[in-house]
């Protein structure tokens, strides 16, 4: 038997700690019957996917914004020539930075 991953544990526990068919019972009734336009997704799987969104783990962090800058071209290609993942050494390096501070944050 293969090991959990952390999110197999906590669906798990959103299983045991979630009362989804009382939950799915008072929506229900509001829930849309599809009528028009594309068929809804079902209840349950809107239900699960909002807490999810609320929920999740992964999701209480910060994510990453997109940004468009203007760098000097040697700076870029030595970042580009370390290989994949050069992105994300410029924003280990950004961040470094501002640990140090050179760049307030």
């Amino acid at each position: 038997m293969s090991k959990k991953t952390r999110k197999q544990t906590f669906l798990d526990e959103m299983e045991k700690v979630v009362p989804w068919a009382d939950l799915e019972a008072l929506i229900a009734p509001y829930y849309c019957e599809g009528v028009k336009g594309r068929p809804p997704f079902a209840l349950q799987t809107m239900l699960r996917t909002h807490f999810m969104q609320q929920c999740s783990p992964c999701l209480t962090r910060q994510w990453r914004r997109r940004l468009n800058m203007r760098v000097d071209p040697d700076v870029l290609n030595a970042f580009k020539a370390t290989g994949p993942g050069w992105q994300t050494r410029i924003n280990a390096a950004l961040r470094d930075a501002v640990e140090h501070g050179l760049a307030k944050a």
